[in-house]
């Protein structure tokens, strides 16, 4: 509240983000849903990847980012689960993908979604609420000046 919004969130539309749409593999084993995904920006900025569990143990299944196992972590202040990578994210990476999976003890139904912190940023766009989307559209702004200035490479 109070601040100002720049116009150039207005040139930035849902077609704009198009690209950056989450695309979801595979089966998901019993009892896990997906609760949505969020972008954390602090000094690590990181994409969390929401899970929900019913009737179904969580240490039951295995989880990876990008092919490498990692652990379910659970938020303190609600007892939600979620994966996020353990590295931060640079301003001028954030539309790098990363392959978040769950699988099954018996790794029978493994059920991946590839995102980017721009994943979250277009879900914001979309939607309704304008202080949302406008957050989104910054997102995306800031990640193309960060590109521009700093370059997109390792």
């Amino acid at each position: 509240d109070g601040l100002s919004v720049s116009s150039a969130v207005n040139t930035v539309t849902a077609e704009t983000m198009s690209e950056y749409a989450s695309t979801r593999k595979g089966d998901l084993p019993e009892g896990v849903s997906i609760r949505g995904i969020s972008a954390m920006l602090e000094s690590n900025n990181t994409l969390r990847l929401y899970l929900g569990f019913n009737d179904v143990d969580p240490s039951d299944f295995t989880y990876s980012i990008d092919g490498s196992k990692v652990n379910l972590k659970q938020r303190s202040s609600d007892g939600a689960y979620y994966l996020a990578l353990d590295y931060g994210v640079y301003s001028n990476h954030l539309q790098d993908e990363h392959i978040y999976s769950v699988s099954d003890a018996d790794g029978t139904n493994t059920y991946s979604i590839k995102a980017s912190v721009l994943t979250y940023a277009r879900s914001c766009v979309i939607t309704k609420n304008t202080k949302i989307s406008n957050l989104g559209k910054t997102l995306y702004l800031y990640n193309k000046a960060a590109v521009a200035a700093f370059g997109d490479e390792e």
